[in-house]
């Protein structure tokens, strides 16, 4: 047999493992699952006299991606190739931030109220002559170390007791209780809610 002869078996024996080479699912993931409406809705709506805080949520590049990011080690990050974000991180974290800070300030549970309405939006001049909160997410995934990090810093822009040009650092983790890319995608989450709970207080002293 002649080497073009074996060079030809080798490419129908590498092409054909290949095509048997059974296929892997994709999974997509939904961070902000929430379903709007409902009371929360409706008392927001009766609010007239509430404020509106306009909220701007940003990413490192590295989370601009849709593929779900685990921390190796301390300095190694590793992309799932099977496991995707069904929508861009950066207006799923901000619409389930809103949701949960309006959730929060609205709580029918403790009785209270807050003063301030919160919205979301996504162009900067949005931000002219009204009170918002920018925040830098600096990490939000799942490490090795069984554990679920959201860290970074905020700003809050035209409160009276706060200057605008200092910044809060935010840092919460979570322990993960089982294996598993769903079980990380809902203690994410409730780093969102962890870290809304947290951005609600702060308003109420400013």
């Amino acid at each position: 047999m002649n080497n073009y002869n074996i060079l030809s078996l080798c490419l129908v024996l590498m092409l054909s493992a290949c095509s048997s080479a059974p296929k892997k699912d994709t999974h997509y993931y939904l961070l902000n699952n929430h379903v709007t409406g409902g009371s929360l809705t409706e008392n927001i709506a009766q609010s007239q006299s509430s404020e509106a805080v306009l909220i701007k949520i940003r990413l490192p590049e590295y989370l601009m991606q849709p593929n779900l990011v685990i921390q190796m080690g301390e300095h190694r990050l590793h992309y799932a190739r099977y496991h995707l974000w069904a929508e861009n991180l950066q207006p799923a974290i901000t619409k389930a931030l809103v949701f949960e800070m309006k959730k929060s300030a609205h709580s029918v549970e403790q009785g209270t109220t807050d003063k301030h309405l919160y919205h979301f939006v996504e162009r900067e001049q949005a931000f002219d002559g009204r009170k918002s909160i920018t925040l830098q997410i600096d990490h939000f995934y799942p490490d090795d170390r069984s554990k679920v990090i959201i860290s970074g810093k905020y700003w809050l822009t035209g409160f009276d007791n706060v200057s605008s040009s200092q910044s809060q650092a935010f840092y919460i983790e979570k322990v993960l209780q089982n294996d598993g890319y769903p079980h990380a995608v809902r203690q994410m989450r409730g780093l969102v809610s962890e870290l809304a709970v947290k951005l609600v207080e702060k308003l109420r002293d400013a």
